[in-house]
């Protein structure tokens, strides 16, 4: 799954600064981590946790339709 595939024009973010807090970050990936029922942490709970901060309001995505992107790949569905 890639931002493109979300809608996300890139070419028009790249203008925007994100800032975000690394220990909230790594903290709601974590969170993340433990509600999908895993014991590591990967980089489909580290998408989602940015999906709580700014991140998703400036990109334009949506937390519920990420996560149900992620599960569905994360049980061998397609992108």
């Amino acid at each position: 799954m890639t931002l493109n595939s979300l809608g996300v024009d890139l070419e028009d973010r790249r203008t925007r600064p994100i800032g975000t807090d690394l220990g909230r970050i790594t903290e709601l990936t974590r969170h993340e981590a433990a509600g999908l029922g895993h014991r590591y942490v990967g980089t489909e709970h580290l998408l989602l946790a940015l999906l709580h901060e700014e991140v998703s309001e400036a990109l334009g995505v949506g937390l519920r339709q990420t996560r149900d992107r992620v599960i569905k790949i994360l049980h061998g569905g397609a992108l």
